[in-house]
């Protein structure tokens, strides 16, 4: 957390002004959002780690006034797109750009600018995130007008998601490509391309607003599968520009992607991402990565950029431990690769994982459950039956989950082998009976109430998942 508190503190302290503005060429208005969401994330992760209030709370509120500033232009923004009539899709969207390194042409040559969903996602989710965070601290620190200003940000963010929906609602189109409904990027409508499509959904997905229907939608035509406006945007499931051989993978834009497609469990895509991130995007050996990287390696690529190297970390992370933004249930195993649970592979450790109510850790271990035997008639256990496919689970928590839980509850995965996929049929927690399970979603459920101080000493280090009959 000292490391953590001094990110802030440098990024605070300066590169944002009194404004609220961003010391660079232009301001990108979704990663404005995202620089909140962090500031309430580090505050959940510190307030559960420090165990006081007032030390996690120190930090932001040094920066408090900085970041309602940077909120009040943001809300600003947004109030410039109510000029228009609800039934224009531009209506609630706020205006801007989308990569700072674009201002010339959105600032000096664009009028009007263009309207991004990636920004009033992204908006939605620090408004959820940061008015949550600020009502706390202010309640704890006495403070009325850090109450008030999160209250304004917790009231904003329910009309931010609606006008998210109904603005995406008009501008689909359904007849560019049959059979497939066609998501842009802006509100401006077709024809009004700026910027980069490949950035901008990346964002969308990060902010945990779009629906299971929609990811995957904007999934295929980033594929290039489709007749859609927005052309093709990814390269073996990875954020690029340009096509086949000249397809640049990016590193410094696509960490919403992976977010957005475990949201709603789209394991295998999320796992191609990974994989092509760690091999296309590292270099061999050094693990460096590149601003982009050629899928053709004779071809070369861009100079190193480093937000690439937390991409692969931060995959891992996820695919072990997710917190579902909008449920709130934390995920432990989500998207293992299903062969590192195949039968004699080493046991699956991860240990001081981060989450926003303590570190936690699990260990998964194959395991035979049982052998059988049949009778050949002479009264002897002849022709040893198989064994069955078992998965022994130990999950650690700290004790503050007892009084403090998430409020989605935890979900482990268990990602068999595809010989045993789907066919979970028996789970035991603590040596008793658990009928929480779903065979189909390979996941044992652990209600929020269920999450005793009991279960957590006795019951979850001591986890059996049974496949077979």
């Amino acid at each position: 957390m000292p490391y953590a508190t001094g990110l802030i503190d440098h990024q605070w302290d300066n590169y944002v002004r009194y404004d609220g503005m961003i010391n660079y060429r232009a301001e990108e208005v979704a990663q404005q959002a995202r620089m909140l969401t962090i500031h309430a994330l580090y505050h959940s992760y510190a307030n559960t780690i420090a165990r006081e209030s007032e030390h996690a709370s120190a930090p932001l509120l040094k920066h408090f006034q900085k970041a309602k500033t940077m909120a009040d232009w943001l809300i600003a923004r947004r109030a410039e797109s109510l000029q228009y009539p609800e039934t224009d899709p531009r209506y609630g969207i706020p205006p801007g750009t989308d990569e700072g390194d674009d201002f010339k042409v959105q600032y000096l040559h664009q009028t009007p600018q263009s309207h991004w969903y990636a920004s009033i996602g992204e908006m939605y989710r620090a408004f959820a995130e940061l008015g949550e965070t600020w009502r706390s601290i202010g309640k704890s620190a006495a403070r009325s007008d850090v109450v008030e200003h999160g209250s304004e940000l917790l009231k904003l963010a329910p009309l931010l998601y609606h006008d998210l929906h109904a603005s995406m609602n008009k501008t689909v189109n359904t007849t560019a490509s049959p059979g497939h409904r066609c998501y842009p990027h802006r509100a401006d409508g077709i024809g009004t391309y700026t910027g980069c499509n490949f950035r901008s959904y990346s964002e969308m997905f990060y902010s945990g607003a779009l629906s299971a229907e929609q990811t995957d939608a904007i999934y295929i035509q980033g594929l290039g599968l489709t007749s859609c406006e927005t052309g093709r945007f990814l390269t073996v499931g990875s954020p690029s520009g340009g096509t086949n051989g000249h397809a640049l993978i990016f590193v410094h834009i696509p960490q919403g992607l992976p977010f957005g497609l475990l949201v709603h469990d789209m394991v295998e895509r999320f796992l191609l991402y990974f994989f092509t991130q760690s091999s296309h995007s590292n270099t061999r050996g050094t693990f460096t990565t590149p601003e982009s990287q050629t899928i053709d390696r004779t071809r070369g690529g861009y100079a190193y950029a480093s937000p690439g190297q937390a991409n692969v970390p931060m995959a891992l992370k996820w695919m072990l431990c997710f917190e579902e933004p909008e449920t709130r249930t934390l995920w432990l195993a989500k998207a293992t690769p299903r062969d590192w649970l195949e039968p004699g592979e080493a046991p699956l450790r991860a240990y001081n994982l981060t989450t926003r109510y303590g570190r936690i850790g699990f260990t998964l271990t194959t395991a035979a459950a049982a052998t059988a035997g049949t009778d050949d008639g002479s009264g002897s256990a002849a022709a040893s039956v198989a064994a069955a496919y078992a998965v022994h689970a130990s999950v650690e928590l700290p004790p503050s989950f007892a009084t403090a839980p998430p409020s989605g509850g935890i979900r482990l995965r268990v990602r068999a082998p595809l010989s045993h996929a789907g066919k979970l049929s028996h789970v035991t927690v603590g040596g008793k009976v658990w009928s929480s399970f779903s065979a189909a979603e390979e996941t044992i459920e652990i209600a929020a109430d269920k999450i005793t101080a009991e279960l957590i000493a006795d019951g979850l280090p001591r986890i059996v998942a049974t496949f077979g009959s």
